[in-house]
């Protein structure tokens, strides 16, 4: 039996017309209950900016039947490891901290209700992160409060 995953307009139109390429409580399902919510579209940061913060607020637009939405962080474009990964967010931001410096990151969102979750958003953004100031120096020597100190160190 042909089964079809996304629950587009097209696909009920095709269930309709040849009712015998699908099951029956998979047509029904499909015709009564379709999963039809839109992935949601990025807002900010915009795609490939530079110099985010290591804790920015990702947001992202409203989508419409959405209950909540899954965000993902990643180096790499294909998100085989997140760096953030948190789903069942109910607004539309969500802060992401201790992000490295100067390093590209990834993201996406999708959506989802009661009927099932959206694709993620298309196309993947991408931003790179503020370079992180040099540490502060550590004082060895001479030691704090020394006293009979030489006016020449070495």
């Amino acid at each position: 039996m042909e089964k079809w995953e996304d629950g587009s307009l097209s696909d009920i139109y095709s269930a309709w017309s040849n009712p015998t390429n699908l099951d029956a409580d998979l047509w029904i399902s499909s015709v009564i209950d379709p999963v039809i919510i839109p992935a949601p579209v990025l807002l900010q940061p915009a795609n490939s900016a530079t110099g985010v913060s290591t804790n920015p607020t990702l947001s992202w637009n409203t989508s419409s039947g959405a209950t909540s939405y899954h965000l993902q962080v990643s180096i790499n474009s294909s998100f085989s490891t997140t760096v953030f990964d948190q789903s069942n967010i109910t607004g539309t931001s969500q802060q992401v901290s201790g992000l490295s410096g100067n390093t590209a990151y990834y993201w996406h969102v999708n959506a989802t209700n009661s009927s099932g979750t959206s694709g993620w958003s298309a196309p993947v953004w991408s931003f790179n992160t503020i370079s992180s100031p040099p540490l502060p120096p550590t004082l060895i020597s001479p030691s704090n409060n020394a006293t009979g100190v030489s006016t020449n160190p070495h």
